[in-house]
Order: C-alpha cells, then structure tokens, then sequence
C-alpha cells in the first residue's frame, strides 16, 4: 500500500470534490425564507439559462426538484414556464444567466 499514492489518487480528490458539492448545495438553499421554511418555493433558488444547467441535467430548476422530486431532469424547464404564476405568488426567488457557483 502506497499511502502517498493513495492520498493523490483517491482521497484528494474525494475531498475536492465533496467541497464543490457542498458548496453548490449550500448556494441552492442560502436565500431560505426562516419565516417559511417549509415552502420549496422560498427554500430553495432556480437558475435559468446557466451553463450549469447544460453540464448537470438542469440542476439549476432547483425549485422544481424540490416541489416534484421524481420528474426527470428534461422536464424541468418545461415545469417552470409553466408554472411562472405561482412561482411569483410564492415570491421564488430565480436568477438568470448566474450560476450556483456565482451566488
């Protein structure tokens, strides 16, 4: 067992990419509502037309995930547009064109 090996084959590179990945959930959710925490329209934030979206399965319809889980990642967009009303009922809060990363 080569320990050095091991540390630059396997786990730097675990805990650079669980960094990211904490860091991008964290930006998903940053902007909660603590007066509303149950509401997926205020615990969450949607990024429109981000290079993100292209390279992560629309990752960025992150407010849709959270209100249908089980849709798949194609009909996010789709799920958006039409629901844009009550996305502005619920005072969502969306971006667009800025990455999770951004935020």
């Amino acid at each position: 067992l080569n320990l050095r090996a091991t540390f630059f084959v396997f786990m730097l590179p675990l805990m650079i990419i669980r960094f990211g990945m904490m860091a991008g959930n964290w930006a998903q959710h940053a902007f909660i509502d603590a007066s509303s925490p149950d509401n997926s329209y205020r615990n969450s934030i949607t990024c429109l037309n981000a290079p993100y979206n292209r390279l992560c399965f629309n990752d960025g319809y992150h407010i849709a995930h959270h209100l249908k889980p089980s849709m798949h990642w194609t009909d996010l967009p789709g799920e958006f547009v039409q629901n844009k009303k009550k996305y502005v009922e619920n005072r969502a809060i969306v971006f667009e064109e800025i990455d999770f990363f951004v935020i």
